[in-house]
């Protein structure tokens, strides 16, 4: 058995036997909401991730039968929105959206959380993923060989990110070291400013993810993209390379992703109802039509898959923090 198989076995099991160990009162098969739905994103409004919800509501209310309230609650780094779904009652009345951070990256970092992801919450859908893109100042060699030996002569050199632990962070530290090089992280307080310097000239590299303004910025030739952090290149950047291509490891896909869950214990009759009228809305066209333009790829997994992938992901994840010896002060 190889290590891959090994992994996805264990997390198989663990996700299986988290699935069916969940505590909950009967509920009937024909569940539906009696009141309205608060659907929590944890990042403030007018993202990407925030888009989504809205686009997403409007086809899951009339689906549910009850208002879908979008509840935005950001602040560090999603955990508390997702607290605020972990503490609500597992009754189908409360759900979010969120990313890596909180269920993966956190506990790989080993970040104190208000709650525990893997027993606090129940993983409904993967909704999407989209690439990181290592982007760079015009002057920096584009080419993926150059931009290699570029890279290898200047060890330490400095890339921005939109803060310290995020998916951008550790990409950019495991990227480094899959070529044999490192990279300096420098946090800042969001892409915006890490691109203004970046296309000021004061830094030469910055990770950000493809669904804000990376392909308007290098269309205007302001940014250069060199790689991308899916398994397979982007639509939207057809001529750039993965970092799977270049460092030949398969292990560099590293995909932006984000997922809804539910508080744990979730009734399985609640938990069918949700994740039909989700996976509904998500691959109705308004919704997975946007995707597609901001550079995603719709998903859609179950939640059995889902808790498979989580449990992956925490493997992966950690694997690069230990690596990279990443500490969060």
């Amino acid at each position: 058995m190889t290590a891959v198989s090994f992994w996805r076995n264990a997390a198989l099991a663990c996700g299986l036997i988290a699935l069916a160990g969940s505590a909950a009162p009967a509920v009937g098969a024909d569940w539906q909401p009696t009141r309205p739905v608060r659907f929590v994103v944890v990042f403030p409004p007018g993202g990407s991730a925030d888009i989504l919800v809205r686009k997403l509501a409007e086809p899951l209310s009339k689906d549910l039968g009850q208002p879908v309230v979008v509840d935005n609650r950001p602040g560090a780094g999603g955990m508390i929105g997702l607290d605020a779904v972990a503490k609500a009652p597992p009754d189908g009345h409360m759900f979010g959206l969120a990313a890596a951070g909180p269920p993966v990256i956190n506990p790989a970092l080993g970040v104190p959380q208000p709650f525990d992801p893997e027993k606090d919450l129940t993983p409904i859908m993967q909704t999407g993923e989209q690439p990181n893109v290592l982007i760079a100042h015009p002057s920096v060699p584009g080419r993926i060989t150059e931009f290699v030996a570029w890279l290898r002569a200047n060890p330490g050199e400095p890339f921005g990110t939109p803060g310290a632990g995020s998916t951008n962070h550790i990409t950019g530290i495991a990227f480094a070291l899959a070529l044999g090089t490192t990279m300096t992280h420098a946090a800042y307080r969001g892409t915006g400013p890490a691109k203004a310097d970046l296309i000021a000239g004061h830094i030469k590299l910055v990770i950000d993810n493809i669904a804000g303004d990376v392909l308007s910025l290098s269309a205007a030739g302001k940014v250069r993209p060199i790689v991308v952090s899916t398994a397979q290149r982007s639509a939207q950047l057809p001529e750039v390379p993965t970092m799977v291509e270049a460092t030949g490891k398969s292990e560099m896909a590293l995909p932006s992703w984000q997922g809804i869950f539910a508080p744990a214990h979730l009734p399985q009759p609640i938990l069918r109802r949700l994740h039909r009228a989700l996976l509904d809305a998500l691959r109705s066209p308004s919704v997975a039509g946007w995707m597609t333009e901001q550079g995603a790829t719709v998903v859609g997994s179950t939640p059995e898959e889902f808790t498979v992938f989580l449990a992956e992901q925490r493997v992966r994840w950690g694997t690069f923090v230990r690596a990279g010896n990443i500490k969060i002060d």
